[in-house]
């Protein structure tokens, strides 16, 4: 079953993730089966234009305390074979422009992870409208994990990982 979104309109200004009710989760085959994982969300920002438009994202996670419900992979993905949480424990996203498009934003974002950059196309949703400078969004993109220099072949995890993030967010100025 497919969940249906629109794009609803939000006021412009500068909006502010509430963390504590906000989650980040990953999902990506290891030895041909799913590991899903979650990234604790540390802030996040976004600025809206006159007309909806996205101007501009920020987000920050703090991926020193990945959980995949392993231990022993969460202890493996801190190492700096892969994700070098004690170099890099924070993961940054920033958000380009981008504009409302079949009901939804569409829009291009740089991740930056273990000291390095990847390309992410970002489809953001907003399953129901802003009440009282509250809105709830879904944010869904996938990216290649080789342009951060995570060097596993593919048949052990896969290069694509698929990440959603569920946010609140609160404007704080118009």
């Amino acid at each position: 079953m497919t969940e249906q979104t629109t794009a609803h309109r939000v006021a412009a200004g500068r909006w502010q993730l509430d963390p504590a009710e906000s989650t980040a989760s990953f999902s990506v085959m290891h030895f041909g089966r799913p590991v899903v994982g979650t990234i604790p969300l540390r802030a996040a920002e976004a600025e809206i234009g006159p007309t909806g438009e996205i101007n501009s994202g920020h987000i920050e996670l703090d991926v020193a305390t990945i959980a995949t419900g392993n231990s022993r992979r969460d202890s493996d993905l801190a190492k700096p074979r892969f994700l070098d949480t004690a170099q890099h424990p924070t993961i940054l996203v920033d958000v380009e422009p981008g504009s409302v498009r079949q009901g939804s934003w569409r829009t291009t974002a740089t991740l930056r992870a273990r000291g390095m950059a990847v390309g992410v196309e970002l489809l953001i949703e907003m399953p129901e409208p802003a009440v009282d400078d509250v809105a709830k969004v879904l944010v869904t993109g996938t990216f290649d994990r080789t342009p951060l220099g995570i060097k596993v072949p593919g048949f052990i995890i896969a290069k694509s990982i698929a990440v959603r993030v569920e946010a609140v967010f609160r404007r704080v100025s118009p």
